[in-house]
Protein backbone atom coordinates (compact mmCIF):
# COMPACT_ATOMS: atom_id res chain seq x y z
CA UNK A 1 0.00 0.00 0.00
CA UNK A 2 1.51 3.38 -1.20
CA UNK A 3 0.18 6.92 -0.51
CA UNK A 4 1.06 10.24 -1.67
CA UNK A 5 0.73 13.51 -0.64
CA UNK A 6 2.34 17.14 -2.29
CA UNK A 7 1.70 20.47 -0.92
CA UNK A 8 2.41 24.22 -1.86
CA UNK A 9 5.56 25.99 0.21
CA UNK A 10 3.26 28.52 -0.30
CA UNK A 11 0.48 26.58 2.40
CA UNK A 12 -0.21 28.37 5.70
CA UNK A 13 0.65 25.28 7.43
CA UNK A 14 4.24 25.47 6.47
CA UNK A 15 5.24 28.95 7.46
CA UNK A 16 6.92 28.05 10.56
CA UNK A 17 9.34 25.53 8.21
CA UNK A 18 9.05 27.70 4.54
CA UNK A 19 13.03 29.06 6.40
CA UNK A 20 14.65 26.08 6.88
CA UNK A 21 13.23 24.69 3.69
CA UNK A 22 14.28 27.16 1.53
CA UNK A 23 17.56 27.59 3.25
CA UNK A 24 18.17 22.81 2.30
CA UNK A 25 16.56 23.40 -1.09
CA UNK A 26 16.90 26.09 -2.48
CA UNK A 27 14.32 26.63 -5.48
CA UNK A 28 11.86 24.06 -4.05
CA UNK A 29 8.17 25.24 -4.59
CA UNK A 30 6.34 22.49 -2.49
CA UNK A 31 7.31 19.20 -0.50
CA UNK A 32 6.08 15.95 -1.13
CA UNK A 33 5.94 13.16 0.82
CA UNK A 34 5.85 9.20 0.37
CA UNK A 35 4.44 6.44 3.15
CA UNK A 36 4.98 2.62 1.92
CA UNK A 37 3.62 -0.07 4.62
CA UNK A 38 6.53 -2.37 4.09
CA UNK A 39 5.41 -5.41 6.06
CA UNK A 40 1.41 -6.49 6.13
CA UNK A 41 1.66 -8.82 9.07
CA UNK A 42 1.72 -7.99 12.73
CA UNK A 43 4.22 -5.87 13.99
CA UNK A 44 4.92 -8.24 17.12
CA UNK A 45 4.45 -11.71 14.92
CA UNK A 46 7.12 -14.11 15.29
CA UNK A 47 8.60 -14.19 11.45
CA UNK A 48 8.28 -10.76 11.77
CA UNK A 49 10.44 -10.63 15.39
CA UNK A 50 12.99 -13.37 13.62
CA UNK A 51 13.29 -11.18 10.48
CA UNK A 52 14.28 -7.92 12.26
CA UNK A 53 16.70 -10.23 14.77
CA UNK A 54 18.32 -11.68 11.58
CA UNK A 55 18.48 -8.31 9.79
CA UNK A 56 20.38 -6.61 13.11
CA UNK A 57 22.48 -9.15 13.47
CA UNK A 58 23.95 -8.95 9.96
CA UNK A 59 24.74 -5.52 10.75
CA UNK A 60 26.92 -6.36 14.27
CA UNK A 61 28.73 -8.87 11.79
CA UNK A 62 29.53 -6.11 9.30
CA UNK A 63 30.18 -3.31 12.41
CA UNK A 64 32.58 -6.29 13.51
CA UNK A 65 34.19 -6.89 10.28
CA UNK A 66 34.75 -3.23 9.69
CA UNK A 67 36.05 -2.84 13.30
CA UNK A 68 38.27 -5.59 13.00
CA UNK A 69 39.65 -4.28 9.49
CA UNK A 70 40.59 -1.03 11.13
CA UNK A 71 42.32 -2.78 13.93
CA UNK A 72 44.61 -4.64 11.70
CA UNK A 73 45.28 -1.26 9.50
CA UNK A 74 46.27 0.26 13.36
CA UNK A 75 48.60 -2.24 14.26
CA UNK A 76 50.19 -2.44 10.73
CA UNK A 77 50.50 1.59 11.21
CA UNK A 78 51.93 1.34 14.67
CA UNK A 79 54.64 -1.70 13.36
CA UNK A 80 55.73 0.86 11.01
CA UNK A 81 55.95 4.05 12.73
CA UNK A 82 58.10 1.73 15.53
CA UNK A 83 60.14 0.97 12.97
CA UNK A 84 60.42 4.05 11.47
CA UNK A 85 61.72 5.44 14.90
CA UNK A 86 64.15 3.14 15.44
CA UNK A 87 65.50 3.44 12.10
CA UNK A 88 65.32 7.19 12.58
CA UNK A 89 67.36 6.90 16.18
CA UNK A 90 69.97 4.44 14.28
CA UNK A 91 70.43 6.57 12.22
CA UNK A 92 71.00 9.60 14.43
CA UNK A 93 73.29 7.75 16.64
CA UNK A 94 75.56 7.00 13.35
CA UNK A 95 75.47 10.14 12.61
CA UNK A 96 76.72 11.46 15.85
CA UNK A 97 79.11 9.23 16.25
CA UNK A 98 80.69 10.09 12.27
CA UNK A 99 80.35 13.84 13.17
CA UNK A 100 82.66 13.09 16.41
CA UNK A 101 85.19 11.46 15.11
CA UNK A 102 85.40 13.73 11.66
CA UNK A 103 85.92 16.59 14.15
CA UNK A 104 88.36 14.89 16.41
CA UNK A 105 90.73 15.56 13.36
CA UNK A 106 90.16 18.50 12.82
CA UNK A 107 89.72 20.30 15.99
CA UNK A 108 92.89 22.08 17.75
CA UNK A 109 93.54 22.70 21.14
CA UNK A 110 93.65 26.18 22.33
CA UNK A 111 96.68 27.68 23.73
CA UNK A 112 95.63 29.64 27.05
CA UNK A 113 96.38 33.71 27.01
CA UNK A 114 99.04 34.76 29.22
CA UNK A 115 97.66 37.29 31.47
CA UNK A 116 99.78 40.63 31.61
CA UNK A 117 100.97 39.40 35.03
CA UNK A 118 102.48 35.79 33.68
CA UNK A 119 104.03 37.88 31.48
CA UNK A 120 106.21 40.02 33.34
Amino acid sequence: MRSNAAVSLDHPGLADEREHVQSALPGARALISMAVRMNRDNCRSPARSVANKEFHQAELRHKLADRDAAIRDLEQFRELAISRLAAQHDEITRLRRHAATAMAGNVRSLTPRLTSQETS
